[in-house]
């Protein structure tokens, strides 16, 4: 279930920070209920990310196979609040490899939370939270801290 987001809100929040948006991101998850992720078919998009938090081009690959492929970076899942905003950035990836052609998938915040999460902490695979093409750093956490801000999200709201 998405909440209705209008073009002016869109176009704000593509102004913002990756800090702001990450504050939007969880206040948005809780109302909305979904986490979107892109997919191409049965491929989710999984970056690695180097440790100075550039992409490293990877093939796309599904989660569990994660661990095998991190040899030059860490394994990282991009996440976002909406689908308008994970559609926004694979319009504007610049290749196949960093999301052109991949489509917004709603993963329900419940399962995300109860299967996704165990998953990821334990193939130690982490989040990129709400990030655009043009940002110059991303806002990369841990299953642990994404678990942490949303539980804090949830208590405020």
């Amino acid at each position: 279930m998405s909440y209705e987001i209008t073009d002016r809100e869109f176009n704000a929040t593509l102004q913002l920070n990756e800090d702001y948006r990450e504050h939007q991101f969880f206040i948005k998850i809780i109302k909305g209920l979904d986490v979107y992720v892109l997919k191409n078919g049965e491929d989710l998009l999984m970056l690695n990310m180097s440790s100075d938090d550039e992409e490293v081009a990877d093939t796309p690959t599904a989660p569990e196979e994660a661990a095998d492929q991190a040899k030059d970076g860490i394994p990282t899942i991009p996440v976002w609040c909406h689908e308008k905003y994970a559609a926004y950035y694979a319009e504007h990836a610049t290749d196949e490899s960093f999301g052109r052609g991949f489509s917004a998938k709603p993963v329900p915040l419940a399962v995300f939370l109860e299967k996704w999460i165990p998953q990821l902490k334990a193939n130690k695979i982490e989040l990129a939270i709400f990030p655009l093409n043009n940002d110059e750093a991303w806002n990369i956490i841990s299953a642990e801290e994404f678990l942490e801000k949303a539980n804090k999200a949830a208590q405020a709201n």
